[in-house]
């Protein structure tokens, strides 16, 4: 099974990208780790889709990087940046800051040291955020991580798309991936 992981901040694009990357043949799956942290259980699902392409678009792929390459040490890896400030206000401007959560500037500075982790340490290939709205980048990302032929017309169907996940769940996830300490196993690793 080929598999590939996209990385990245929160709102990058992630739920969009898992739209672009599942076709006929491939399925990716979106925020996989806000269920499942153990990498068993995410292989097991990967399987489960009976397809020979599976990966996952999720920022908390870039806290595990390390947990994903040791069970899938051949998989494509795709990092997906943002600039800090645009995250912050992505959040604001969707609701998704809550109180009672640790400092969302913190968990932003943190997940971008993982993405320069990765940057320096896996074979893995990167773009800008904005570059996720130009066919040539998007192209790059889907037949690296599926191997199969970019389709234009579907992209331009995708391209006028604001995916969105429910607002109560990012707020769970979010506040489950700083109170689980999936925050600090990437820190104290």
């Amino acid at each position: 099974m080929q598999t590939f992981f996209i990385c990245g901040t929160p709102r990058s694009r992630t739920a969009w990208l898992a739209n672009l990357l599942t076709t006929d043949t491939s399925f990716c799956f979106h925020e996989l780790l806000a269920e499942y942290s153990d990498m068993s259980a995410i292989e097991k699902c990967f399987i489960e889709t009976g397809k020979n392409i599976v990966g996952n678009s999720d920022s908390g792929n870039t806290l595990y990087i390390d947990k994903i390459l040791n069970e899938f040490p051949a998989s494509k890896i795709v990092v997906i940046k943002r600039d800090k400030a645009e995250v912050i206000q992505s959040l604001k401007d969707s609701k998704l800051l809550i109180n009672g959560v640790a400092n969302i500037y913190e968990v932003v500075d943190l997940v971008n040291e993982a993405i320069d982790y990765i940057e320096d340490n896996v074979n893995c290939i990167s773009f800008n955020y904005s570059d996720l709205t130009k066919a040539k980048y998007c192209k790059k990302i889907f037949e690296y991580c599926t191997g199969l032929t970019f389709d234009y017309k579907r992209w331009e169907l995708l391209t006028n798309l604001n995916v969105q996940v429910e607002k109560e769940f990012e707020l769970k996830r979010i506040k489950n991936l700083v109170e689980s300490g999936r925050v600090l196993d990437f820190v104290n690793n």
